[in-house]
């Protein structure tokens, strides 16, 4: 299963990522902020995408630590996507 078969429109301000979030393409209209729990499989990976204007902020569990091209935790515009991918408790946050 690649990113996209499945799509999964998050509407609310927050959302933790679950265990059914795994290759699945989350798609965000508004601000949202996203929490990323230690506990998802060491190979978890899922895709996002910016949909409105309001970017999306992962937001680290306890015991996760974030790493990304940029240092940022934060998309920056509409139409911005991306990916998160688990090594253990360390994500990696693609795209932001």
């Amino acid at each position: 299963m690649a990113f996209g078969d499945v799509t999964r429109a998050i509407e609310g301000p927050e959302y933790t990522l679950a265990d059914a979030d795994h290759h699945v393409m989350l798609t965000f209209a508004n601000a949202c902020a996203i929490t990323v729990p230690a506990a998802l499989p060491d190979d978890f990976a899922c895709g996002w995408e910016q949909q409105g204007d309001e970017p999306i902020t992962f937001v680290p569990g306890h015991g996760v630590t974030f790493t990304s091209r940029t240092g940022r935790i934060s998309s920056i515009h509409a139409g911005s996507s991306g990916g998160i991918h688990a090594k253990g408790d360390e994500f990696r946050l693609i795209g932001i």
